[in-house]
């Protein structure tokens, strides 16, 4: 036998045994050996399928935002492509360059536009990078929309508000503004990318330490 195999056999054993001595803790315990720390997607729909992503943040926002916007979907792009099976996800330069040129106003336009299958339109409703005037804090609150164009722009699912604050206890304004908000936008993204492919629930405990370096 496998090795993991026998080791799933012998924790499926233990889990027998407690259960009818009433080990509460240990059947936690033994659920996560055989699970792992992994959770499912809220979302599986994009595998196999033609993906579009498109950002936007309201008018009101400034041109720092709109940076947050277009990296967002850029980086949001890349880990899609390299987590979901078998996706093909239309290139950001492409999207960017369709979106600067035409007059849009809902997502499925873009998706149309551009021959996809399916839409992930990411609204960016708040965007900040300051908890005061000396201390970094990015926080932001978002919308997530899935369109499925195959059935006329149909929405498929909703995540809203999905709200970011990262780092935790801030971290001083010792680095240039571009730089955080790299790293804040990658933060988003991912939490945007775990409602679409399996994740490690485990990973955010030690997510704030990513920020030490830029400080």
């Amino acid at each position: 036998m496998p090795r993991s195999k026998f080791r799933q056999a012998g924790v499926l054993a233990g889990v027998m045994l407690c259960g009818l001595a009433g080990c509460t803790q240990a059947l936690f315990t033994a659920a996560y050996l055989i699970r792992g720390t992994n959770d499912p997607p809220e979302f599986d729909g994009l595998r196999e399928k033609r993906v579009v992503v498109v950002c936007r943040a309201p008018a009101t926002m400034n041109p720092d935002h709109a940076l947050a916007t277009e990296a967002l979907a850029r980086r949001l792009s890349q880990l899609l492509r390299r987590r979901v099976s078998d996706i093909q996800v239309i290139p950001p330069e492409k999207v960017a360059k369709w979106t600067d040129e035409h007059s849009w106003d809902e997502f499925p336009e873009v998706g149309e536009a551009l021959g996809a299958e399916m839409v992930v339109g990411i609204d960016l409703l708040d965007f900040s990078l300051y908890r005061s005037s000396t201390v970094y804090q990015g926080r932001a609150d978002i919308a997530v929309t899935v369109y499925d164009m195959t059935r006329d722009g149909e929405i498929v699912f909703e995540k809203a508000p999905l709200r970011v604050l990262y780092p935790s206890t801030g971290i001083p304004t010792t680095v240039p503004r571009a730089q955080f908000r790299r790293v804040v936008v990658n933060v988003i993204a991912e939490d945007i990318g775990k409602l679409f492919y399996p994740h490690d629930r485990t990973a955010d405990f030690a997510r704030d330490g990513t920020a030490l370096p830029y400080q």
